[in-house]
């Protein structure tokens, strides 16, 4: 899957942002950050950054505009676990997967709240909040 919107808990659209983008091709729904003024994939954990959610399948040679939407508290996205999930539950912050279009079960250092999940299974659906 990827991180594909659910809920927004404001009333209204999202609004699309328009910026640069690095050298690479960037997929629907997947994860990214900025870097020099460029934006470049997120972090998978604490301790890298989660700014925006790609809206655009598009390559990009470096430089050209990429449509974007920010991430905000206030959304719920859903995307697919990665992993095994059978030991989590509702309010657990978990990581993201290495390519950043899904989470994994790993709690420690999470960014990605569960707010909902329709099993526990890799592959299965669930639902959060970046943190």
């Amino acid at each position: 899957m990827a991180f594909l919107l659910h809920q927004n808990d404001r009333l209204g659209s999202q609004s699309i942002e328009y910026l640069p983008g690095s050298a690479r091709t960037f997929s629907i729904g997947e994860v990214l950050a900025t870097s020099a003024g460029r934006l470049v994939l997120g972090g998978v954990d604490s301790t890298g950054a989660q700014t925006y959610i790609c809206a655009a399948e598009q390559a990009v040679a470096g430089g050209d505009l990429v449509a974007v939407y920010r991430i905000t508290p206030e959304r719920v996205y859903a995307t697919t676990l990665t992993a095994d999930g059978a030991a989590l539950s509702v309010g657990d912050k978990v990581t993201l997967s290495a390519d950043l279009m899904g989470v994994t079960a790993t709690t420690a250092s999470g960014v990605f709240e569960l707010v909902g999940l329709e099993g526990p299974n890799v592959g299965d659906t669930v639902y959060g909040r970046f943190a």
